[in-house]
């Protein structure tokens, strides 16, 4: 089967949040489907109310970022992973909270991490649609600008002793402390995996040849080997008054040293391949045509496509933008779930290579 054959399959045999996907972002024709009974049935499905259900209106530091499936993080990816948009009524009513948070609390910020919670809750709403909110696209434009700051330098001499402010933890003697001048008020200059995320989905950005440009900056300096051979989460931060903090959410891309993926890797293989096909940049690089020669190889006799479970992993906690929830089919069971789950995900990262 070709790829408009595939699609039609997936429209055809999928479960409520593939049929959807499938009709309105892989056919070419969508106007053949009959998409208002699609949504329709993935709005009333079990997995959109579960997940509707998890998106609980706390928008403090432990209600927007933690690991259990009730974060505004994991709750927000994993809705628009299933197909919620904005102007869906019941995931509008959800999402409102969040909205009116950010747009109050990027007028008086309260907190030094305010920048990184900021940027967490405006890249998802932005994967959701709500990327003309002036408050989205005020942090997403803020965060643009940070992160050029810095990579256009083409500087990875981010360190400095550990001993350089008073007080340094012995539990973090094995992990880098990151030169202050790099987080001035909370403002990491190192780009965060939701930045990547906002960016990739933030079409009323001023998208001109020159914010174009610099995301390309910054999405060659992450493909950079001496980016990918950074610590793991970046290291520790000093706050005045000593108080130490690890800073992680960094861009690492599984399989860049070498396709044997580990546990970790594969978890998150397929979201960042798919990821990184929204930028120019990397869908020019050896990593990305080595990714998708590999999930190539997955391809059956049939045409669909079969990647190994743990690629799809569907876990009770974790975080979303490290794949801990890659499910769309209500019951992953059987093979022939995961083979609409990995068809659908080949054809998004071919879709979206194109756009």
């Amino acid at each position: 089967m070709n790829d408009r054959e595939l699609a039609a399959w997936l429209v055809e045999k999928g479960g409520p949040a593939i049929r959807y996907r499938a009709a309105t972002e892989l056919l070419s024709e969508p106007d053949s489907v009959d998409v208002d009974r699609r949504r329709k049935e993935l709005l009333e499905s079990r997995l959109v109310e579960l997940w509707l259900g998890r998106l609980v209106p706390d928008t403090s530091p432990t209600g927007l970022h933690h690991s259990k499936n009730t974060a505004y993080e994991n709750a927000m990816g994993k809705l628009t992973q299933l197909g919620c948009t904005m102007r869906m009524s019941a995931f509008d009513q959800r999402t409102l909270p969040f909205r009116r948070w950010l747009q109050n609390e990027v007028q008086t910020p309260k907190q030094f991490f305010g920048p990184f919670y900021w940027t967490l809750l405006a890249s998802l709403l932005a994967m959701a649609g709500y990327g003309e909110d002036e408050a989205v696209k005020k942090v997403l434009t803020r965060r643009l600008e940070t992160l050029y700051e810095l990579t256009h330098r083409g500087s990875y001499d981010l360190y400095v002793d550990q001993d350089t402010y008073p007080g340094f933890p012995k539990a973090f003697r094995n992990h880098p402390l990151i030169n202050s001048k790099l987080y001035e008020e909370g403002n990491l200059q190192l780009p965060w995996i939701h930045d990547l995320n906002g960016l990739a989905n933030s079409p009323d950005l001023p998208y001109d040849e020159r914010y174009a440009n610099k995301i390309d900056t910054i999405v060659s300096y992450i493909l950079h080997p001496e980016y990918q051979k950074l610590p793991q989460g970046y290291g520790i931060l000093y706050v005045p008054k000593r108080h130490y903090y690890a800073m992680g959410w960094d861009v690492k891309l599984p399989g860049y040293f070498g396709l044997d993926l580990s546990s970790w890797d594969a978890r998150c293989f397929v979201q960042r391949v798919e990821l990184m096909a929204h930028f120019r940049a990397a869908r020019e690089h050896p990593w990305f045509a080595e990714s998708l020669n590999h999930l190539e190889a997955y391809r059956t006799r049939q045409g669909n496509y079969l990647f190994p479970r743990r690629y799809l992993q569907e876990r009770p906690s974790g975080y979303w933008v490290t794949g801990a929830y890659m499910g769309l089919e209500e019951n992953r069971r059987s093979e022939l779930a995961i083979e609409l789950e990995s068809t659908f995900w080949m054809l998004r990262i071919k879709k979206t290579m194109e756009q």
